[in-house]
């Protein structure tokens, strides 16, 4: 374009001394007429130009308004994209949120229900102790064998209720035998270990709406100083069955959640 424009004035200039040269041989009133004549040529083609100039700059401000347009449009859409998708975003965490905290609640309602079903347990296993003192005697007899069992120790502390004191101290001979009996019977081994009852008693047996430690009976053997124990209370043997047969318990008391 830079090239066209030379192109132009350099014709214009040849045109110019061209007109110049030939105006020498003419009169005034034709000179005049001639002068007249490359004026208004000159106008012509300056306001030619000046239109050329014009819509080219209108052109350009066009382009350059469109491409500002389109410009804002796509940081409009790519903002209202982003705003929408965090939007989203929080949306489905507020609703994952809301899902968790029921489920949360949930869980937590139905496992008091179960707490409150071991608690309901513990109150009827201390009603049939209280209430049959022959079979609990039974019981715990057969506790502290097994206990004994278990340890194979000479010297062995056994730790009950103080309420309990009477029938442990009853019990010990009868287990003592039936212990050795078992053991000679089943490797010809005469075996005896010596009973001592702890009186750092454990605590006494539960009641309704008491919140406090309770022992539901049975019996606490230990050895070495303490160092080996070996737990054979009722509420021990409860807590074992209710930890093997949960799941069993839950589908009972939910049956919805098979």
């Amino acid at each position: 374009q830079r090239r066209v424009h030379g192109d132009r004035f350099f014709a214009y200039l040849l045109l110019f001394h061209l007109w110049a040269a030939h105006l020498v041989n003419m009169n005034d009133e034709e000179a005049q007429k001639q002068i007249h004549q490359m004026v208004n040529f000159i106008l012509e083609e300056a306001k030619e130009k000046a239109n050329e100039i014009e819509a080219k700059t209108l052109q350009e401000f066009n382009i350059e308004k469109l491409k500002m347009v389109q410009h804002a449009k796509d940081k409009l859409k790519a903002e209202y994209q982003r705003k929408t998708k965090q939007v989203e975003v929080e949306r489905r965490i507020a609703r994952s949120t809301m899902i968790n905290k029921a489920r949360l609640q949930k869980m937590e309602a139905r496992e008091q229900a179960m707490q409150q079903t071991l608690t309901e347990a513990r109150l009827r296993i201390a009603s049939r102790v209280s209430a049959d003192q022959a079979a609990y005697k039974a019981l715990v007899k057969d506790l502290l064998v097994q206990g004994l069992l278990k340890l194979l120790e000479n010297k062995i502390t056994v730790q009950c209720r103080q309420q309990d004191a009477s029938v442990v101290r009853d019990i010990i001979p009868e287990a003592k035998a039936k212990f050795s009996k078992i053991i000679f019977d089943e490797t010809g081994v005469k075996f005896e270990t010596e009973l001592t009852i702890d009186t750092a008693w454990l605590p006494a047996g539960p009641t309704a709406g008491s919140a406090g430690a309770s022992c539901l009976g049975g019996v606490l053997l230990k050895a070495h100083n303490n160092k080996i124990t070996l737990n054979n209370t009722l509420d021990a043997r409860l807590n074992l069955c209710y930890d093997e047969q949960k799941p069993e318990i839950r589908s009972m008391m939910f049956p919805l959640l098979k």
